[in-house]
């Protein structure tokens, strides 16, 4: 890591450590399973459990998503924590820069028709019983009954 940051000025030196970087990685990762697989055939001569056990703990595991290069506007990759930061503090402001002005004030709210008592008593002896009170937490059980609700 310390070669990549040191080559960041030479683009093809950082892509020939780059290239050698992941290379030891795929290495490394295919060291890595070859042990997992040693160790399961090794489970499966004593102990039928103990392979599912590590064939269940090898599956299970989920990858998480690999990060990408930070780049400048022009492409370049950033290596310096602070050039990073101004970065993302450019995107920022360009990602929420907002020029629309102010908001035009609205009239009067449109008004319907009134609502009848009628309407109201017919909606509450429609509903079913045993529902969840709603925001008010008044059960539509004490609803239907009548009582008068402030």
């Amino acid at each position: 890591m310390a070669l990549r940051r040191k080559a960041k000025q030479d683009p093809s030196r950082y892509n020939s450590i780059d290239k050698e970087i992941k290379k030891m990685c795929n290495e490394a990762k295919e060291e890595w399973i070859n042990g997992q697989c040693k160790e399961i055939e090794d489970c499966k001569k004593a102990d039928n459990a103990c392979m599912n056990q590590k064939i269940n703990d090898i599956a299970s595991k989920k990858r998480t998503a690999q990060g990408g290069c930070t780049k400048s506007k022009d492409g370049k990759i950033l290596m310096e924590t602070s050039d990073i930061l101004e970065r993302w503090s450019d995107y920022i402001q360009e990602l929420f820069y907002d020029e629309r002005g102010q908001q035009p004030e609205t009239q009067k709210p449109i008004e319907g028709p009134p609502i009848l008592k009628a309407e109201v008593e017919k909606t509450i002896n429609d509903w079913n019983n045993g529902k969840a009170a709603g925001p008010s937490q008044i059960p539509i059980e004490l609803l239907a009954t009548g009582v008068k609700i402030n």
